[in-house]
């Protein structure tokens, strides 16, 4: 029912929208119609009605190329960024291997040109999290030394964070990545690897979990 409620308003918006566009044609309606995209794709995707999920991400690329293509600010780059990490989590989803690999990585190229040009915490987190997302995707590829390569940039870079500024998504990249190496490293009968990111995995999800408790 709440996702029914969601669609009936997101569509309205969308035809709000969509109307704005047609007889204004300003930046501003462009970029709040591609949010709204984006939002209805997001909501299919959780419904696991992924063609209709496609079909509204793929809209609000369309126009987040558009805006990129005509302003380049920072916020189109990085939300032209988060639109390719959706549909290439989508595909993922859809066992589309090869298609989530070709948006995963068009996102992670973007939240490198964010890093080198203003390197924020956000700009780490985003690409410390692609780097994750493209790790956990080739091991599901049976890639495993690509797999491993950006589990441990994942790492390296969520750890290079001070602790006391690390965020939740920082530590999730940290422990997600730490399981799959570990799972990596018992394949190859690296006991004693896997041993070690198990234990980082663990311990960084120790951080989490009393976080959590002190906000309860």
């Amino acid at each position: 029912e709440r996702y029914v409620e969601s669609e009936i308003y997101l569509k309205k918006s969308i035809e709000l929208k969509e109307n704005l566009k047609d007889s204004r044609n300003s930046i501003i309606d462009t970029s709040e119609l591609a949010i709204c995209y984006g939002s209805l794709g997001s909501l299919y995707c959780s419904m696991q009605r992924y063609k209709e999920s496609e079909i509204y991400y793929k809209k609000a690329i369309y126009l987040r190329e558009e805006l990129k293509k005509s302003r380049n600010s920072i916020t189109d780059i990085s939300d032209l960024a988060s639109s390719y990490n959706n549909l290439g989590y989508l595909y993922r989803s859809m066992q589309k291997y090869e298609e989530s690999e070709i948006y995963l990585k068009k996102s992670m190229y973007l939240y490198e040109e964010l890093k080198k040009s203003r390197n924020s915490l956000t700009d780490i987190s985003d690409l410390a999290s692609s780097y994750r997302n493209l790790g956990y995707l080739h091991k599901l590829m049976k890639n495993y030394d690509d797999a491993e390569f950006y589990c441990k940039e994942a790492i390296n870079m969520a750890e290079a964070i001070p602790n006391n500024n690390q965020s939740h998504e920082d530590r999730k990249n940290i422990v997600y990545s730490g399981i799959a190496l570990s799972e990596l490293y018992y394949k190859k009968n690296k006991l004693g690897q896997a041993k070690k990111y198990m234990e980082k995995a663990l311990k960084y999800q120790k951080l989490i979990d009393e976080k959590s408790n002190e906000l309860e």
